[in-house]
Order: C-alpha cells, then structure tokens, then sequence
C-alpha cells in the first residue's frame, strides 16, 4: 500500500475513533435532573439566597456599597457560610469586598456577579455525582451578550455536617464550536 493510501487509512480510521473535540468543558457522563434531585436543588437554591441576601442587603454611602450583613470579615463569614464552605466562602469575599479603613467596614467591590439559578432553571439542569456523594449541576446559556455565545455554569454542592453548602462554581465562556475533524479535509479519489 503506498503511503498516501496509509495517510487516507489512517484519516479515516481517526474519523471513526475519535470524537470531535468538546468546544466546552463538560463533565461526563452527566445525565437530565430529574424529580429525585429536587430536595437536593431546593438547598442548592436555598444557598444561593444566602448570596443573593449578602449582595443586595446593603448600606450606600455616595457611591460606595456596604454589605449590612458583614461589616467586617468574621461578621460577613459568618453569614455567608449559611450558604458556602468556609473556604469558598473566603474566596467569594476576596472577590466581592475589600476593606474600607475610612469607614473600618467591608465594602462591595463593584461588579457583575454570578448568575443565579431558580425553580425555572431546573428542567435545563444536568448533573453529576461526585465519588464523594457531591453533586455538580450545569447548566449551558445561549446568546447572552452575541449572538452565538455560549456560557457553561457549573455549581457544586456537598453534605456538611448535616447540611447542603455550595462548595465550588464555575462559568466558563465556551470557544465556538469546532469543526469536526472529518470535515478538515477533502479528499479526490480517481
């Protein structure tokens, strides 16, 4: 066989094995949620509201935004670990707050936040059980700032101590989709 029949052989053999590249990061296998995973998602929005709670109950002086449920770190730790790991939580205030030594309180950092999911969302939800009896649920959006964008969200919630905590999310702005690797390449047969 010469060479370049090698090369078409080993193009399609490549075609078949392998699947086209995921232009997203995806957890498999991930299946639909379904009314079994309802208790667990009630908590998951129940955390969220702790978030929501922490961002939008606030104190404004001229343009600055104080947290009223944490006017200082132990303060807005405490609050937000009714819905967080601790150390998530830790990592949520190091991104929304910084130290106001003026007015020797935490202060909002101005900014866009994470989408938050609801009931409504939960029939466009996947999930994943961890080994570790965590559950991740994702979710894709569509068209939100172009036409065509895509934006993968995922939130992972575990036990501890007896109650559900977020420990971890993710949005990720998802690459176009690629091509399959089958249509890189036209071939002319005689």
């Amino acid at each position: 066989m010469s060479a370049g029949k090698y090369f078409l052989a080993a193009v399609i053999m490549t075609c078949l094995l392998v699947q086209p590249a995921a232009a997203c990061p995806e957890l498999m296998p991930v299946e639909p949620v379904t009314e079994q995973q309802a208790p667990i998602y009630a908590e998951l929005l129940r955390c969220l509201a702790v978030y929501e709670e922490f961002v939008s109950a606030r104190d404004q002086v001229g343009d600055m935004l104080f947290p009223i449920h944490g006017c200082t770190v132990q303060q807005a730790q405490s609050f937000l670990q009714q819905g967080f790991t601790c150390s998530f939580s830790n990592n949520l205030l190091l991104y929304l707050t910084r130290w106001n030594s003026q007015y020797q309180r935490l202060q909002l950092i101005p900014g866009e936040g994470f989408p938050i999911l609801t009931e409504a969302d939960f029939i466009d939800l996947y999930y994943r059980v961890l080994d570790d009896g965590a559950i991740i649920f994702q979710r894709d959006y569509y068209d939100c700032y172009r036409s065509g964008d895509r934006f993968h969200y995922q939130i992972t919630i575990g036990k501890h101590s007896n109650r559900w905590l977020i420990e971890s999310f993710t949005l990720t702005e998802c690459p176009d989709a690629l091509v399959h690797p089958c249509q890189e390449y036209t071939f002319l047969t005689q």
